[in-house]
């Protein structure tokens, strides 16, 4: 009998962990932005930049936005109000819940832009 309890504990140990949605957000960081365990694509803000510029994810993917420029001041700024701060360094998390196309820009660097399609 104690040897079926020696198996029970692993198994609902795994069960346990599966219940948990994938981009549980963890802490807030600057400006409201949710820190992630996971996201889906990593978008570098370097060299008055976003690389890549255009991604491609599915509903309730998350995308990373990384400071990666060397100091200088960047901020994710979309239409629809959702935004980063203006920051030199670290990283912003957001979650796409709806299918569409979403352009962003940083308003420091009028030509510093990006799409994220979300399927």
């Amino acid at each position: 009998m104690r040897r079926n309890h020696i198996f029970i504990v692993p198994i609902l140990l795994v069960l346990a962990g599966c219940t948990q949605p994938p981009n549980t957000p963890l802490s807030n960081i600057s400006g409201g932005a949710t820190s992630l365990k996971s996201y889906s694509v990593q978008i570098d803000i370097v060299n008055d930049s976003f690389e890549p510029n255009v991604v491609i994810i599915n509903a309730g993917e998350t995308v990373e936005w990384k400071w990666e420029d060397g100091g200088n001041t960047h901020n994710v700024t979309f239409s629809n109000g959702i935004h980063s701060n203006s920051q030199s360094s670290g990283t912003y998390y957001y979650t796409f819940q709806k299918s569409g196309t979403y352009h962003y820009s940083d308003t420091l660097h009028f030509d510093v832009s990006g799409t994220i399609i979300v399927k």
